[in-house]
């Protein structure tokens, strides 16, 4: 299995309003939030939503050296990714709700329990330790 990061948008210039599918772009705090989140690591691959607010970073990110591709299904590509190479290291940016379904599916917890995961804005989570954190 790939080695998976998933990284949620940083804040938008909606900030407080759900945004669902509606497609806004970042706030310079939003910018800053990421840079932060990602700064030290490295990946191969970097895949997001197609949305503004994870693809601009995406893209930007993509500049360093990592090779960039917008994906709209988050299961579809887990799938991919869990029979990827382990050595691969694949940053995925994303919105909130697909990071919550993602969290349900690695750590076996029924989709009842989406609402008590909390993912704040730039929150950077390590699928490895998700799972290690769960076998434990």
């Amino acid at each position: 299995m790939s080695h998976v990061f998933l990284l949620r948008h940083g804040l938008t210039v909606s900030y407080g309003c759900y945004c669902g599918s509606t497609d806004v772009a970042l706030r310079e705090e939003g910018w800053r939030q990421l840079w932060a989140a990602v700064d030290g690591y490295a990946w191969q691959r970097i895949l997001s939503s197609p949305l503004r607010r994870c693809a601009d970073f995406a893209a930007a990110r993509r500049r360093e050296r990592s090779s960039w591709m917008p994906r709209a299904r988050v299961l579809p590509l887990w799938q991919e990714l869990v029979t990827g190479n382990a050595a691969d290291r694949v940053l995925m940016v994303r919105h909130g709700g697909p990071m919550r379904i993602l969290w349900a599916k690695i750590i076996s917890q029924p989709p009842t329990r989406l609402l008590e995961i909390e993912v704040s804005y730039a929150a950077l989570w390590d699928t490895r330790a998700l799972r290690s954190a769960t076998t434990q």
